[in-house]
């Protein structure tokens, strides 16, 4: 059933090659040449022409090329562009123990993207969110961990990578752009709900706990200072963390407390803090807010 919904994925893509839109056209031009290599290295065998893997490796190859030629731009028509694209709709389709293994190379590539992605160009950084949301619901257990810390021990490059990503996403939750916000959303949503095993809530909860409560205390001073009740960047910022949040109430949950750090502690502070700015947010004069929160603290 995989491979049919892969090959239906392709299929969508190849009529485009023609297409007078570069942001279809190059993807299928993309899609085409890789095709042709991978069956010029397969010889007859169908089967590895086919396979997500090989489409895998040889766009992560493609990335690694634009990397060495300098050639960065996101525009619509770009290779790299294309290629992120391509990489989006392929890396669901790659088996777990293939992107583990390919990790390390992978935090090597994608990361330095993001900041030439997110000021201006929403298509391939949506592109990027939903790869860095495919690898990190890959990962097992020592990997979550190795992220975490909690031993004392220097985090590897890799762990401190995935750390950073993961606030990225996380602030993309935020973002002023709807379309970005919500693959945002979605995808830490992805995350959160496939924990690895044997844990029931990812333990990466209660950084996401720990992070939305000190959006709300920035947010709230932010208003406060301005002056401007009901309106003003802190109070959209609010806004969206408040929808994102209803998503995933859970994170708050006494289960996920034994994954944190500081313990049962700290999931009490969490709790209480995000309560008290719930039950301040009236005040802000914000009707969405005020719903937003009143339907959080019942979720």
């Amino acid at each position: 059933m995989q491979s049919d919904e892969f090959s239906a994925a392709l299929a969508k893509i190849r009529p485009h090659t023609n297409s007078k839109l570069p942001h279809q056209r190059k993807p299928a031009q993309l899609l085409a040449a890789l095709e042709a290599t991978l069956e010029q290295n397969a010889g007859s065998s169908e089967n590895s022409r086919q396979s997500p893997t090989a489409y895998f490796a040889a766009l992560i190859t493609t990335l690694e090329e634009c990397i060495l030629r300098k050639e960065l731009s996101l525009d619509e028509g770009s290779t790299l562009a294309a290629t992120l694209y391509l990489l989006a709709m392929v890396v669901p389709f790659v088996q777990p123990t293939v992107l583990r293994a390919n990790l390390s190379k992978l935090y090597q590539i994608l990361p330095q993207l993001l900041p030439l992605a997110i000021p201006n160009h929403a298509p391939p950084l949506r592109s990027l969110i939903s790869i860095f949301g495919s690898i990190c619901s890959s990962m097992d257990q020592a990997m979550i961990q190795s992220t975490l810390n909690t031993t004392g021990n220097t985090p590897s490059a890799t762990s401190v990578a995935i750390r950073q990503t993961l606030s990225s996403l996380l602030e993309l939750t935020l973002d002023h752009r709807p379309k970005v916000r919500k693959r945002a959303a979605e995808v830490v949503k992805d995350i959160l709900d496939s924990p690895p095993s044997p844990f029931i809530v990812h333990p990466w909860s209660h950084l996401v706990a720990n992070w939305s409560c000190a959006v709300m205390a920035q947010s709230a001073n932010s208003s406060v200072a301005t002056g401007k009740k009901g309106t003003g960047e802190g109070i959209d910022r609010m806004i969206h963390l408040l929808a994102f949040l209803r998503t995933v109430p859970y994170i708050f949950s006494s289960s996920g407390s034994e994954m944190s750090p500081a313990g049962s502690e700290g999931h009490s502070t969490n709790v209480e803090m995000m309560t008290k700015y719930l039950l301040a947010a009236p005040k802000l004069s914000n009707a969405y807010l005020t719903q937003a929160s009143y339907q959080l603290l019942t979720a």
